[in-house]
């Protein structure tokens, strides 16, 4: 089993505006990888693009580790990112059942 752990940072009237993501059992190549995708969130929601257009993007993603979690609010994920969509959604969003699809 792969732990992930999620940090949010927020602005103060509670807008999401930094993300990070570490988990053990990890290589360099995907924990760099993952490192790269939150700089880039990050910078997203510091440009003003809102939350609810960018997790559709990590929605469905599918690669390993997949699978199911220990969370009862989030059962199962198709990849860390989708992961860490959910969790983003659930925190965040005020309708989390809205981040459904992977849009283009």
């Amino acid at each position: 089993m792969m732990r992930f752990y999620f940090t949010a940072g927020c602005y103060d009237d509670g807008r999401v505006g930094e993300v990070f993501v570490k988990a053990d059992k990890i290589g360099t190549l995907a924990s760099g990888a993952l490192d790269a995708v939150c700089i880039m969130m990050s910078m997203l929601l510091q440009h003003g693009v809102p939350l609810a257009e960018i997790l559709p993007k990590l929605r469905h993603m599918r690669f390993d580790p997949s699978g199911f979690t220990k969370d009862p609010d989030i059962p199962s994920c198709s990849s860390a990112l989708d992961l860490l969509a959910q969790w983003l959604a659930r925190k965040f969003l005020p309708d989390p059942m809205d981040v459904k699809t992977n849009a283009s």
